[in-house]
């Protein structure tokens, strides 16, 4: 721990400064809010704008339609009137005469008519056709504009639907910059076509005072017929009949936009004519209310923005300065240093804070000594327990090492058990033999010596035999945790696979308790993982797991690959046999058994 004056206050790199980072938050909760309901509100008149624009141009357009369409049928009463008042048996009855001056009264009674004849049901013209023969009275016509009308007349249509006028499509007759309408109707009917009689007129759709009088650079008004050739209005950029045509032919007003927004405007089908009319002003137009709001609004939010950042700016500046004496106040604490007052007075939460701050400052001072008090106690303390953990680690280390040479006693203690019992019939023949021998020769000395040492190796292997413990009954043994019996052998038998480079993989835990003596069980499993370790090769791993197969608590070592199965490793398997016949003998004591297959070995223990 530092003592007092012995480090300085610790400042940390200058970055934002507090003032400037409060004046830019107060400033953006200021100008956020306004930007929104600003913006909002832009939306919103732009939106009306556009809305109303909408609804203007559609009922601009459908005003105008009403218009042609009432001039349309204007047109169409007048040319029916004469077949109501002369048609029908009336009109045949008439002498060739007569008929033949029909179309000139029509001609003469219809004001915009420039053309009238009259055909029979097979489309032939009966008379002359009457049309305009003088200049500036009316649409002049011509005996080819009369035949034009023939081939451009309805006539199935005015055969099948008597007392209606049929309106053709409209069109431009050769050198006409005004478009015609060729109307026909039923004038008399008859069984045979040569008696049947059809009016056809062409009349010019001169509308151009009445439709073009509102036309404007910013404002155009245009007729288009069903296919979406222009009509009337049809040349002004505004109009683009190519990009119209796949929005006519509904009977819905349409609103269009035409080169993002550039031009906006309506289309409203004509009644009773197919034919469209379009009103299209450019997008500028449109929205120049929204506009003047748009830029009203921002010169506002520039304002607002500027006072809210000088208010912004002044109230942080009050902020920021108490709250930097309490980082200087709390830096000095840090360095040890309790003794100067952070000299703020405020009537508001800083001025709580700086208070709070100067108790703890106080409660501090006086805690200072204790904690350094302390501090050497757990020092000491720290040091009596690191020489108790030194001698602690030291007695276990003898223990482990007495462990390590019990085991080699037990391990040599077997092995002479195995050893003697081994040797002890081949002995007992030697034996036998030696005496069969001095009863042929009693008076042989070499016999007598056979005899004397062939009894003496006996009597060894008898206190051989003697070293092995008794037999263990079962039901007298303890129950041992089989987790526990494994995690002690993997410690003990860890080094040596390590040297052998054979990885020994335990897959833990270890189910099951068994009935069995832990030290023996330790062996029995320390004596087959060795026996394998020694018959394989640096690299190869054996795997051990436990499971619980009904009475039994069962033992797996298995190893990758076949045991011995390199020449060299033949030997220190041999020679590591007799550890697994020890553990056959531990294993029977204790009412188990050892199975293998030369790769997998199984350790069975009665379980509890």
């Amino acid at each position: 721990m530092t003592a007092p004056g012995d480090a300085s206050p610790h400042r940390t790199p200058r970055g934002i400064s507090l003032w400037l980072r409060l004046a830019v938050a107060m400033a953006l909760v200021a100008v956020v809010p306004l930007v929104v309901v600003t913006w909002s509100a832009v939306d919103i008149a732009t939106g009306h704008a556009e809305d109303a624009s909408k609804e203007g141009l559609r009922r601009e357009a459908a005003l105008h339609a009403a218009m042609v369409a009432l001039w349309t049928e204007d047109q169409a009463r007048m040319v029916l009137s004469w077949p109501q008042l002369y048609g029908g048996d009336r009109l045949l009855s008439m002498s060739q005469e007569a008929q033949r001056s029909f179309p000139t009264a029509v001609y003469r009674g219809t004001p915009n008519a420039v053309t009238a004849l009259m055909v029979d049901g097979d489309g032939v013209v009966v008379g002359m056709p009457v049309y305009a023969t003088v200049p500036g009275e009316r649409p002049v016509g011509s005996a080819s504009r009369a035949q034009e009308l023939v081939e451009r007349l309805p006539l199935s249509d005015a055969l099948a639907g008597p007392d209606v006028v049929h309106l053709g499509d409209p069109y431009f007759p050769q050198g006409a910059t005004t478009p015609s309408i060729p109307f026909a109707v039923l004038a008399a009917g008859a069984p045979s076509a040569a008696e049947q009689r059809v009016l056809g007129v062409e009349i010019a759709l001169d509308l151009r005072e009445e439709l073009l009088a509102a036309t404007t650079s910013t404002h155009a008004v245009a007729v288009l017929d069903r296919n979406g050739a222009p009509l009337l209005g049809g040349d002004h950029p505004l109009v683009r009949p190519e990009r119209l045509r796949p929005l006519l032919g509904t009977d819905q007003a349409v609103d269009f936009s035409l080169d993002d927004g550039d031009v906006r405007g309506a289309i409203v089908l004509v009644p009773y004519t197919g034919w469209s009319l379009v009103v299209a002003e450019p997008g500028s137009v449109v929205l120049a209310s929204a506009t003047d709001i748009r830029r009203n609004v921002l010169v506002f939010l520039a304002l607002a923005t500027l006072a809210a950042v000088l208010v912004a700016l002044a109230t942080a500046s009050g902020l920021s300065r108490p709250v930097e004496r309490l980082r200087d106040a709390a830096l000095e604490v840090a360095a040890g240093r309790f003794g100067e007052s952070t000299r703020i007075a405020r009537r508001d939460e800083i001025g709580e804070l700086a208070s709070a701050f100067d108790h703890m400052r106080e409660r501090l001072r006086t805690s200072h000594e204790e904690i350094r008090q302390q501090q050497d106690e757990i020092e000491a303390f720290n040091r009596e327990l690191q020489e108790r953990v030194l001698d602690r680690t030291r007695a276990l280390e003898e223990a482990q090492q007495e462990l390590v040479r019990a085991g080699q006693l037990a391990a040599v203690a077997e092995l002479g058990a195995g050893l003697a019992h081994e040797l002890n019939n081949p002995l007992a023949a030697v034996l036998g033999l030696a005496q069969l021998l001095r009863l042929r020769d009693p008076e042989d000395p070499d016999l007598a010596d056979l005899e004397r040492e062939a009894a003496r190796c006996r009597e060894v292997v008898v206190t051989l035999q003697r070293v092995q413990a008794p037999e263990i009954e079962p039901r007298d043994l303890p129950a041992v945790d089989a987790e526990s019996v494994v995690t002690d052998v993997e410690e003990l038998v860890a080094g040596s696979f390590r040297q052998r480079g054979v990885t020994l993989r335990v897959a833990h835990p270890i189910p099951g308790t068994m009935r069995a003596d832990p030290a023996a069980a330790a062996r029995v499993v320390a004596q087959v993982l060795n026996a394998l370790r020694a018959g394989l090769e640096p690299g190869a791993v054996v795997d051990l797991e436990g499971r619980t197969e009904g009475p039994w608590v069962v033992l797996v070592a298995s190893a990758d690959r076949q045991v011995a199965e390199h020449p060299d490793r033949h030997d220190d398997w041999m020679a590591s046999g007799h550890g697994l016949w020890v553990a056959h003998q531990l294993l029977h004591r204790m009412g188990g058994r050892l199975e293998d297959d030369g790769q997998i070995w199984r350790i069975a223990l009665p379980s509890v």
